[in-house]
């Protein structure tokens, strides 16, 4: 693990310039059904629908963490 960690320009990380020299992969499990939600919020605003014909319900949340429903909520 020491040799893994001694390859590692860490002052290239911490220091240079622009993005890291590699891009994380983020698991979006949890993200995309939150995205998907305030797309859907904003299409509806958009197109000025009228509030009966809206097929939002509480449910549309539930079993979501925290972190779902302020990504859906900062989408919007």
């Amino acid at each position: 693990m020491k040799k893994k960690l001694d390859e590692i320009e860490w002052d290239n990380w911490f220091y240079g310039k622009g993005m890291p020299p590699v891009t994380p992969k983020f698991d979006m499990t949890l993200a995309t059904p939150a995205y998907e939600l305030a797309e859907a919020w904003a299409k509806a605003a958009a197109d000025n629908l009228d509030p009966s014909d809206l097929q939002f319900k509480k449910d549309d949340l539930n079993g979501w963490i925290a972190g779902q429903i302020c990504i859906s909520l900062r989408q919007r």
